[in-house]
């Protein structure tokens, strides 16, 4: 019958950090069993824990994308990109031990597939109070004609951005004309009553 040879030493670790294992083995050829005798029974290859104290890098995992904001507004505003974002975050698993960081965007943004929005134009009087009117406003292209045009779009500007705040604050969407300025000191506003819904 055929017989185990002694032991081999164990070999080197299989891992150089964290838990791992390495093995020794054995040969049936002390003697090689002939003639129909017996093979060697049991193992021929013994294991044992090793391993190194430092834990081993775990790199970063993205998880996977969820929404982080909605698309605002009813309408797509020409030249104006209105898109939904999505976030991730690096915890899937969360970098360890020296592990990596995630590689990539945290944010993504896809365009709104939004019908375009109507042009609306819209001709007014306003009515300046506390502005005396001169002569000097009726070349628009003066200094005080330039001003008050520059007044006028600055209150029809914030009165439509807090309205609407998808819009970009430095958005060129609103375009103000002035026409003619003229005197006014004998127009008689009337008060206008709002109903409440």
């Amino acid at each position: 019958p055929g017989n185990w040879s002694t032991w081999t030493g164990f070999g080197e670790c299989n891992v150089t950090c964290g838990d791992g294992m390495r093995n020794s083995t054995r040969k049936c050829d002390n003697p090689v069993p002939q003639n129909g005798g017996r093979k060697c029974e049991g193992p021929e290859v013994r294991y044992e824990e090793c391993g190194e104290p430092k834990k081993c890098p775990v790199h970063g995992g993205w998880s996977s994308w969820s929404l982080y904001s909605e698309c605002q507004g009813a309408c797509q505003y020409e030249d104006i990109p209105i898109s939904r974002s999505y976030i991730r975050t690096c915890d899937n698993p969360e970098p360890d031990y020296g592990g990596r960081k995630c590689a990539g965007d945290k944010f993504k943004s896809e365009k709104c597939d939004l019908k375009p929005c109507q042009s609306v134009k819209a001709d007014t009087v306003v009515q300046f109070y506390g502005e005396r009117f001169s002569t000097e406003l009726k070349d628009l292209n003066s200094q005080k004609a330039m001003d008050l045009k520059e007044k006028l779009e600055k209150g029809i500007r914030e009165e439509y951005l807090a309205n609407h705040p998808q819009i970009a604050e430095d958005s060129d969407y609103i375009k103000v004309t002035v026409h003619s300025f003229s005197d006014g000191s004998g127009f008689e506003p009337k008060a206008i009553t709002k109903k409440k819904n």
